[in-house]
């Protein structure tokens, strides 16, 4: 089966769940993504478009592991299932679940497990990693949230994420985590597959970590809450009061 995902890091990672869902039915699945899909996203990573080079060799590692996903191309010729039909259909996206859409569009895909089961599953871990805090704090979707109250934990603490991300948490916070550089999708799900606890907000990293369902805990932005946890050892906050 052809499936085409032209949606952003985190839509992706989202739609692995209605992926794996497919391969059960159908056998593993040839990934279709797109690069035509204009972005209504201001400062977004990515640029204009949904896609991009940078984002999609990010992502290519991770996505290669995964065993009910056969291959990965760039999107051209038809498709069997068209991952961004859900976007045209009238959902209001800001909110409920990413996962949910595709099996409101593709009956065959809902699933009363689907948000809860894990669809990303990692046997290695980083030795440097085991017992830390790794924390990923992207430039968007942000409450105002103290993360001073870490300052205990500081010696345990990882950051992941970008220079300038990095450099906002510990000037805000007066909290100096250790960093760590990633160098892809695969990568990251290897440092989250590693630690105690991962704490996000809404972005891809935690998209990875709610896909594997390690312990984590999401920092949710209530203007657009559209990351949900759910299944086992997740919990979410939007202050820390």
């Amino acid at each position: 089966m052809r499936v085409r995902q032209s949606g952003h890091i985190g839509d992706l990672i989202y739609s692995l769940s209605a992926i794996k869902k497919l391969s059960e039915l159908h056998g593993p699945v040839d990934l279709c993504i797109g690069f035509d899909r204009i972005s209504h996203t201001p400062n977004h990573p990515s640029g204009d478009y949904t896609m991009n080079d940078a984002t999609y060799k990010y992502l290519l590692p991770l996505l290669k592991s995964l065993p009910y996903i056969k291959s990965v191309e760039r999107a051209k010729g038809e498709v069997d299932y068209d991952f961004d039909k859900f976007r045209d259909v009238g959902f209001q996206l800001g909110a409920y679940d990413l996962r949910r859409w595709h099996g409101m569009v593709y009956p065959e895909l809902n699933s009363s497990t689907i948000m809860s089961e894990a669809c990303i599953e990692i046997e290695d871990k980083l030795p440097y990693v085991f017992g830390k805090i790794v924390i990923a704090r992207s430039g968007r979707y942000r409450m105002n949230i103290d993360y001073s109250v870490l300052k205990p934990y500081e010696a345990d603490l990882i950051f992941v994420g970008y220079d300038n991300e990095y450099e906002d948490f510990t000037t805000k916070f007066r909290i100096y985590p250790k960093r760590v550089h990633v160098k892809d999708a695969l990568h990251m799900a290897t440092i989250i597959n590693s630690c105690d606890l991962f704490i996000g907000n809404q972005s891809s990293g935690f998209a990875i970590a709610e896909q594997m369902k390690v312990n984590r805990a999401l920092e949710v932005y209530t203007p657009s809450p559209n990351v949900i946890v759910s299944g086992a050892n997740g919990r979410d906050f939007y202050n820390t009061e």
